[in-house]
């Protein structure tokens, strides 16, 4: 879960990520 949380953490930092984020999501 830690490495889930800490992948979501940086991948939502990132606004490329934060697209990324929602359509895996």
């Amino acid at each position: 879960e830690s490495e889930r949380s800490q992948i979501a953490f940086v991948t939502f930092k990132d606004s490329q990520g934060a697209e990324t984020a929602l359509l895996l999501s």
